[in-house]
């Protein structure tokens, strides 16, 4: 072989790989999107105990989801996904808390997809009224929230209403929820 075909078998080379990696980056992106984020919805942060643990669920309509939306649509709120619970107003959820917490906290919000809906969130403990969420709609999507629970109390509801007429798009969502550990 001769200087000038190895320099043009090089000069190939080179110009060959950068797009070979290029490609390899591409599909490699192309893959990582492609994947769903999973969330394990029963451990949430580094609690050693599952949580939340639902005792009852009601709602208007559909049915309660974990990390989707009542309607199974992705959990995004001001464009970043949450794990949660979605639901759809009229909705209760009630709660068990860990042994040893006293409140919970977390946010309330609204999911990005819908556009002309309005909820409001609340969270009861022993039929006492703890948290009132101000209107959730496509102007404001989340609120944060930390309640301490009645004592006597170790379950929380959870509870989505609609703040207009009709139930249409008054999906809801409880985001990042963590028990409250006594000090």
């Amino acid at each position: 072989m001769n200087a000038i075909t190895k320099a043009k078998e090089s000069q190939l080379k080179l110009t060959r790989e950068p797009w070979a990696s290029l490609a390899g980056f591409v599909f490699f992106l192309a893959l990582l999107a492609s994947l769903k984020y999973q969330w394990p919805w029963h451990y949430w942060y580094q609690s050693q105990e599952p949580f939340p643990t639902i005792v009852a669920a009601e709602q208007g309509w559909g049915q309660l989801a974990f990390n989707r939306t009542s309607d199974n649509k992705s959990l995004t709120i001001n464009g970043r996904r949450y794990p949660g619970l979605g639901t759809h107003a009229d909705s209760t959820v009630t709660i068990k808390l860990p042994q040893g917490a006293i409140g919970i906290k977390g946010f309330c919000g609204y999911p990005d997809h819908f556009t002309q809906g309005k909820i409001v969130c609340s969270i009861r403990s022993l039929g006492t009224e703890l948290y009132t969420s101000p209107e959730l709609n496509k102007a404001r999507r989340r609120v944060p929230f930390q309640v301490q629970v009645l004592d006597g109390s170790d379950t929380v509801e959870l509870r989505i209403t609609s703040a207009q007429e009709s139930l249409r798009e008054a999906h809801g969502a409880w985001l990042l929820l963590q028990p409250v550990n006594a000090p």
